[in-house]
């Protein structure tokens, strides 16, 4: 009988472990495939899978709210969203230590900075005023949004899914700051190896130019809704204001009857 629970050996414990077991807690015993709530046990196909369901998800992202500030609850919030229906430990934060091609050295950061360090990433992002003062000008947006970005990809919250988590988050903050800024849809033309090789670059040399160049400058779009706002507005006001007058016109006629009904009787 199927109570909808999900198998037990899909459902990821981490409770009681030590690191070096909660690395392997991830992943269906003997493979190199994460335990998923589909119980998909091949590597190449959960690949694909999850690449669907993701693809469906950020195609509806928009009609989610997300409430709050800019912070590590959001990014939670977002990575929930995608992946509840994947992973057992959807919206969490890894609790697992995990390096970049290259070694120790481009390590990300570790599991137990994770929550101190986006709490120090949200409150620059608030302490520049959501990068209100950088509205007028996309060059110095397009530069701030890339280092929300490069912060927290090392921080790399998750276990797996960090890129999607990423590029929502700072669509979401694009937005906020009247910018469009749409990663998901771009990166799906970008060569991956391509991708990683920008970000080598900024491993090796601190340079962020490529990351800047071909991700932001390229795909930042000041949002051309305020006229459409305007005039959405001003139609508004003027059917309120229609209204308003309707209204009282009415409430004039009906005080106007009442005081001939008034002054009829008096006079009788």
């Amino acid at each position: 009988m199927n109570d909808g629970k999900k198998p037990e050996s899909n459902i990821v414990y981490l409770d009681g472990l030590s690191e070096k077991e909660r690395w392997f807690a991830y992943f269906y015993e003997n493979t190199s495939t994460m335990k998923n709530l589909l119980g998909i046990k091949d590597r190449e196909t959960l690949y694909m899978v999850e690449k669907h369901f993701s693809r469906a998800k950020a195609a509806n992202i928009h009609k989610v709210k997300f409430e709050g500030d800019f912070d590590l609850e959001r990014a939670k919030a977002i990575h929930k969203y995608y992946f509840d229906d994947m992973y057992s430990w959807a919206g969490e934060t890894r609790q697992v230590n995990m390096f970049k091609v290259g070694g120790e050295k481009n390590s990300f950061a570790n599991y137990q900075d994770i929550e101190p360090k986006f709490k120090e990433l949200a409150d620059k992002i608030k302490g520049v005023d959501n990068l209100g003062k950088f509205k007028e000008d996309p060059e110095l947006m397009a530069r701030a949004l890339c280092e929300v970005y490069l912060s927290i990809n090392h921080i790399h919250a998750f276990r797996e899914g960090n890129g999607r988590t990423q590029n929502e988050f700072v669509r979401q903050l694009a937005e906020h700051n009247g910018y469009k800024l749409d990663l998901t849809a771009s990166m799906e033309k970008i060569d991956k190896l391509e991708y990683y090789s920008w970000f080598q670059h900024y491993d090796k040399t601190g340079d962020k130019s490529l990351v800047l160049e071909k991700l932001f400058k390229a795909n930042l779009e000041k949002l051309q809704v305020n006229k459409i706002d305007e005039k959405q507005l001003i139609a508004q006001q003027f059917k309120t204001a229609n209204q308003s007058a309707k209204n009282k016109i009415a409430e004039q006629t009906a005080s106007l009857s009442q005081s001939q009904s008034e002054y009829k009787g008096i006079k009788k």
